[in-house]
């Protein structure tokens, strides 16, 4: 008798599918949250390089409008102070601008200003991702 118990317990349990939704999820949600994640990664990847792009282009503008000629020409100190007014979210730390005219200030020379940074993601504590440079670079003549 005690092995028909047995028998008809197992049956039912077999039977029984109370707790399957919940092992489903169980097994499905990392690999949601990574994809989750990893969305959210490129989402803010893509605003820090539109920003960039953004900020190059002010401050190639500020510049080629404020050489030699004007009453008060923009200094490569003043120009990369400018930039980094503008950055909005981005670290001071991880952020390099560089200035260079050509041949110089002077009305008809032209300015480019180049900027990196180190865009680090939130997926990293998943997978091994490095820093990814971010680049972005302007060039206008001066007037």
């Amino acid at each position: 008798m005690p092995t028909d118990r047995k028998r008809s317990l197992l049956s039912r349990l077999r039977r029984d599918e109370g707790g399957a939704g919940l092992v489903e999820f169980a097994l499905v949600l990392p690999a949601l949250m990574l994809v989750t994640i990893g969305l959210i990664d490129m989402g803010r990847m893509m605003w820090y390089r539109t920003t960039l792009e953004h900020i190059v282009r002010e401050g190639t503008r500020y510049a080629a409008v404020r050489g030699a000629s004007n009453p008060f020409p923009a200094t490569e100190n003043a120009i990369i102070a400018y930039v980094r007014e503008r950055t909005i979210g981005i670290t001071d730390q991880d952020l390099a601008i560089n200035v260079a005219w050509s041949p110089n200030n002077a009305s008809g020379s032209t300015v480019t200003i180049s900027v990196t940074y180190d865009f680090n993601f939130m997926i990293t504590g998943f997978m091994s991702l490095g820093p990814l440079r971010l680049a972005s670079d302007s060039t206008m003549v001066v007037s």
